[in-house]
């Protein structure tokens, strides 16, 4: 009786998810598919970054260049992310106001930010109530929310998307009032102070921020908007340079990592070279390949417009099931082929999760 339970039970969610996939098919129309299919690759990138934790602990041994390898291909993710956000709400004013935008922000990412933050710090002081949790102060606590870093969790990234938020009303009406050529102009500053320049001097060995008036992830939110209004994509000449100039400089990181004796964070750093063409480059090959309508098969955009919803809320809790993986006997960080198990089952039971949490009226707002 028992098994015949659980195999009904079985085919009732595999069936309830294929009936998701058809329905999320119809509503393909009204979205942007590279913008989805871009938050799939992200969303999968952060996944298996996630999953090759071991890269942080700088351990070189017989596997270290298959964890430098993946570091090197993914590190696209975070800066697809907010090029995603720049192409999406720049110009939001265009299709609501900014109370609706407001809301729109609070019920989307805050609130669920918020839940999650507060359920995973819980856990942790569940799981370590002897030890470490005696070391929290409220200085302490204090300082792990203002950075973004909860216990059990990689949320870091969610202070400057909410900053970004804040300014977002400010940042839409300066956008507003410029043309193509003045966003293009703008661009190419932002890239020459904060990557160019800042790239050349740690070549020298110069490890300096440039105290410039817009700075942080604004670079990649102003890139994502303009790759979104302008058809930069067509231009061949300029495709064929900057993914050139993105593989060479992807394996330039990978040679300084990989021979580095000791880890050097500026090779961690978001606003390098090595990071910002490679993400430029898959965010113009992504919009080329599927703004093409009529080679993508139906069956993909079911596919894809099934996933994309189910982004943030496998990034919300993909991370607790890796530690989870990673603390099962038998299974540790360190070797090669933890990497392709920890992707395989944190993202697709995340994607379970987050649908089964998503069919339910309650549960729908923490993974909205």
């Amino acid at each position: 009786m028992k098994k015949n339970y659980i195999c009904k039970r079985n085919k009732r969610i595999i069936s309830s998810v294929f009936t998701s996939i058809i329905i999320s098919s119809k509503m393909a129309l009204s979205r942007i598919v590279y913008y989805d299919v871009l938050n799939i690759i992200s969303c999968m990138a952060v996944v298996i970054l996630h999953s090759n934790g071991y890269i942080h602990e700088f351990i070189k041994d017989d596997y270290w260049g298959i964890h430098v390898a993946i570091d090197t291909l993914f590190f696209f993710a975070v800066p697809v992310f907010f090029m995603l956000s720049g192409a999406n709400l720049f110009n939001y004013r265009k299709k609501y106001s900014t109370k609706v935008f407001i809301n729109k922000r609070l019920k989307k990412t805050f609130l669920p930010f918020l839940f999650w933050s507060l359920f995973f710090f819980i856990t942790f002081i569940i799981i370590h109530w002897d030890n470490e949790t005696k070391l929290l102060t409220w200085r302490k606590i204090i300082q792990i929310i203002v950075t973004g870093k909860i216990p059990l969790t990689n949320y870091w990234f969610f202070i400057p998307l909410f900053f970004l938020y804040i300014f977002m009303p400010f940042i839409s009406l300066m956008i507003g009032a410029m043309n193509t050529r003045q966003i293009s102009y703008l661009c190419m500053l932002l890239v020459l102070f904060q990557s160019i320049i800042p790239t050349l001097l740690f070549s020298l060995g110069v490890y300096e921020e440039l105290p410039l008036p817009l700075n942080s992830y604004f670079l990649y939110a102003l890139l994502g908007y303009f790759f979104s209004i302008k058809d930069i994509e067509k231009n061949k000449p300029f495709m064929t340079i900057l993914c050139s100039t993105a593989i060479i400089s992807l394996a330039i990181r990978f040679l300084l990592n990989y021979n580095s004796d000791v880890k050097n964070e500026s090779l961690f750093n978001y606003f390098g070279l090595y990071s910002l063409l490679p993400s430029c480059s898959i965010f113009l090959i992504v919009k080329s390949y599927f703004t093409q309508d009529s080679i993508i098969s139906r069956n993909c955009k079911r596919i894809i417009s099934f996933l994309a919803p189910k982004s943030f809320g496998v990034f919300l809790i993909h991370t607790f099931i890796i530690r989870l993986l990673a603390n099962i006997n038998g299974f540790d960080m360190s070797y090669v082929w933890f990497i392709p198990v920890a992707f395989f089952v944190s993202y697709s039971s995340s994607v379970i999760i987050v649908h089964l949490l998503q069919k339910n009226n309650i549960t729908k707002h923490i993974v909205p």
